[in-house]
């Protein structure tokens, strides 16, 4: 809890500053909300949207703890039991309205990254451009006879699963290695995004693609060695003195 805790909330926080920079103490009350309820409950107005997703997100870090203590992991077929009932649920879902159907997908992804650690050992054995293939052909399923059907049953299984397995066994598509600014891209879009827009410097999407990705990027590098990466090395300071207690 405290490795998740140190790697998602200092940047968290940050954007919370950007929102009140850009707008005012509303926008950062209305994104508070918007985290904290998971994207069910937001007021109109200015909000960080994709925040919503992270409560989530911790939600899933709780159940994988969860799952470990009662000892799932050591039998697969009961994480495929709950894959199945979760699935189910999704696709009963259907006529839900977005946002919700959305929640319901999650639950599905969370198992197949489950299954996908368990039974790694089979997945990692595939040449690595076989994932990629996979990823494409579920893309663009619809121009696959036969292939698009079973993907139009339950799309998010196959969405969920191809994303994982490229992540996992797939060929890297930057061979360098890059400041891990994923995280801050997420969070820090949206309200650059609503300043731009609110400010009419870019109402078109081309106007978005040549005003947005500089600031942008070098708002996400300065994120990552200014507060993520230093976050992320009181990981060992935290585990330090637990490892003393234990020393003989």
């Amino acid at each position: 809890m405290k490795k998740r805790a140190l790697r998602l909330l200092p940047a968290l926080i940050a954007s919370f500053v950007l929102c009140w920079i850009l707008f005012d103490w509303f926008a950062v009350y209305n994104s508070v909300l918007n985290w904290l309820t998971g994207g069910l409950y937001t007021l109109p107005g200015v909000a960080n949207g994709p925040l919503w997703s992270l409560a989530w997100e911790e939600l899933a870090y709780l159940c994988l703890a969860l799952l470990w203590m009662a000892g799932a992991y050591r039998h697969p077929l009961l994480i495929w039991l709950l894959l199945t009932i979760a699935g189910t649920i999704a696709i009963l879902a259907h006529r839900l309205n977005p946002h919700t159907q959305v929640i319901m997908y999650l639950a599905p992804a969370f198992l197949i990254g489950n299954l996908a650690y368990l039974h790694r050992h089979w997945l990692l054995r595939t040449p690595p451009y076989v994932p990629w293939l996979f990823l494409l052909a579920v893309i663009g399923n619809s121009h696959i006879p036969g292939f698009g059907t079973l993907v139009s049953k339950s799309p998010i299984l196959f969405q969920a699963f191809a994303v994982v397995w490229v992540g996992m066994a797939g060929f890297k598509l930057i061979p360098f290695h890059f400041p891990d600014i994923s995280y801050g891209l997420y969070i820090y879009h949206m309200p650059l995004i609503l300043y731009l827009v609110r400010n009419e410097w870019a109402t078109t999407p081309s106007q978005m693609a040549v005003l947005l990705p500089v600031p942008l990027l070098l708002l996400c590098v300065g994120s990552w060695y200014l507060i993520e990466k230093p976050a992320l090395r009181l990981k060992t300071l935290a585990i330090k003195p637990i490892i003393a207690r234990h020393m003989p």
